[in-house]
This record gives C-alpha cells, sequence and structure tokens, in this order.
C-alpha cells in the first residue's frame, strides 16, 4: 500500500466531516453539491492507497482515484453555477462528467488504440460546444461559453500530447486536471460577485490546486538538472486546505447574510403592525 497518501487522506476525511457538519446546521443545494465533491477527494485519497499493488488492481485503484479527483473538480466547479434547475446545465454536468470517466481509464490503463482515444478526447471539446449552441435558444449564461473556451483547448491539446513516446500520458492527465481546478477558479471568480475574504480564499486555494498539474512538468521540462526538494512541492498541495476553508467562510457569510435579510424582513414586518395599530387607535 502507498501509506504515504494516509496522511492527506485523514485531512481530507476531517475536513470533510467539519463541511458536513456546518452545512447540515443550515443545508443548501450548494452545500450538498460541495459536501459531495469533497466526498469525491475523500475517494481519491483512499484508491491511491491502492496504486503500488502489482497488476490490475493498482491500475484499477489509480483510475478510480483520477477519475474521482476530476468529477470533485467538476462538482465544485458546477455547485457555483446559477439556474441549475435548466435541463442544459444538468447536460453540461453529464458531458464533462461521461468525458472524464471514458478518457481517464483509456488513457490510464490503455494501451487504447490511437483512433478511440482520439475520439475520447474529441469529446472534451464537442459536448459542451454542442450543449452551449443547443442552449442558445433558450438562454445564453455566459459559464457555458467559459466551459466551451476552456475545453476545446484541452481537446486540442490532448490530441497532440496523449500519443507522445514517454511522458505524452502524463502531459495529458495534468493537462484535464489543470483545467478541471483552473475551471473552479474562474467559476467562483463570476459566481460570487461580492468582494468576501471567502470567495478570495477559495479562488487562492483552487488556483494554487491547478497550478500543481503544471508547474512540476514545466520544471522538468525546463529545467531537468534541477534539483527541488520533495517539500517544497507538497506545498501547493495545501491548496485543497486552503478551498476547504474558503468553501466554510462562503457558507458562514451566505448564512449571515441571510440571517441579517431575515432579520430586516422581520422589523419591517413590525413597524408596518406597530404603524396599523395606531391608525386603528
Amino acid at each position: 500500500m502507498n501509506w504515504s497518501e494516509l496522511p492527506d487522506l485523514a485531512a481530507v476525511i476531517l475536513l470533510a466531516c467539519v463541511f458536513a457538519s456546518i452545512s447540515r446546521r443550515r443545508p443548501t443545494r450548494i452545500s450538498r453539491i460541495w459536501l459531495i465533491g469533497w466526498l469525491m477527494i475523500v475517494v481519491h485519497f483512499a484508491a491511491f492507497l491502492f496504486t503500488k499493488m502489482p497488476g490490475i488492481w493498482g491500475t484499477f485503484a489509480a483510475v478510480v482515484g483520477l477519475i474521482a479527483l476530476a468529477w470533485g473538480g467538476t462538482l465544485f466547479m458546477w455547485g457555483s453555477v446559477p439556474n441549475r434547475k435548466e435541463n442544459s446545465v444538468w447536460w453540461m454536468l453529464a458531458a464533462l462528467l461521461g468525458s472524464i470517466a471514458l478518457y481517464i481509464p483509456l488513457l490510464v490503463a490503455g494501451p487504447a488504440p490511437g483512433w478511440v482515444l482520439d475520439l475520447a478526447a474529441s469529446l472534451f471539446g464537442l459536448l459542451p460546444l454542442a450543449v452551449a449552441l443547443r442552449a442558445m435558444r433558450n438562454s445564453d449564461h455566459s459559464l457555458r461559453w467559459v466551459n466551451v473556451a476552456q475545453y476545446y483547448p484541452l481537446s486540442i491539446f490532448l490530441l497532440i500530447v496523449q500519443n507522445r513516446p514517454g511522458n505524452g500520458a502524463a502531459l495529458a492527465l495534468n493537462a484535464l486536471l489543470f483545467t478541471v481546478y483552473f475551471g473552479c477558479c474562474i467559476h467562483f471568480w463570476r459566481a460570487y460577485r461580492r468582494a468576501t475574504a471567502g470567495k478570495f480564499i477559495t479562488m487562492a486555494g483552487f488556483l494554487a490546486w491547478a497550478l500543481v498539474f503544471v508547474v512540476a512538468p514545466l520544471m522538468t521540462a525546463l529545467w531537468p538538472a534541477l534539483h527541488i526538494e520533495t517539500q517544497v512541492w507538497n506545498l501547493p498541495k495545501l491548496g485543497y486546505y486552503v478551498v476547504a476553508v474558503g468553501m466554510i467562510l462562503l457558507l458562514l457569510e451566505d448564512q449571515i447574510e441571510n440571517d441579517a435579510e431575515a432579520e430586516g424582513v422581520t422589523l419591517s414586518l413590525l413597524e408596518e403592525n406597530i404603524q396599523h395599530t395606531k391608525t386603528l387607535n
């Protein structure tokens, strides 16, 4: 077993429990979606405990862990989308989750025929574009086109690098995970217009989380002789701790705002009743 993942697993389980405890007191649709996302992150670290097992079981654990990691980020992103009751929003979620679930096993468990892997990579660009074009008749939410602007270039990049000998599969996987978590950063920026600590902390955490998947490959490619201590590479992994803190702050800020609005409505009704009583007297 890969015992090095155990501290991260314990930490994420603790964060998920804290998040569940806070969201349970005032449950909302966003808090439930975010909680499912954190459970996906727990599955990711739990599966990665078994990636060093020999044969098919180690490969299966890696596939499950990577799909859970990408699905968790996709759910975080989707939770910040307004008007989730629209059918097109559900279709976009299904397109992204389905593309991830198809592509990662083909890439990691391989070797898959080149045309099959190319088709799976093309879906990242084609499916979000099809959903966005189909939804233009009813509504034209800009976040749909943000998805298209992210995943269409990703699809092209995957087609270029995924079949490259050596590090092609690693580059493709890192590009996919970077796109998912950088998309979370963009979605939270667009969805939360108010400038609060929760918003900026969450965005900073997602940005750090996304950079984990590009900084190390770039450093290896540009300066292969440069040696950096493992502890330095572990610093960006703190991104998911920062994201958890930011999300908790967002939930608390929403609760405070809702309580203030409810108190304002109550005071307004009380003043109306007092005025009405005075008029009758």
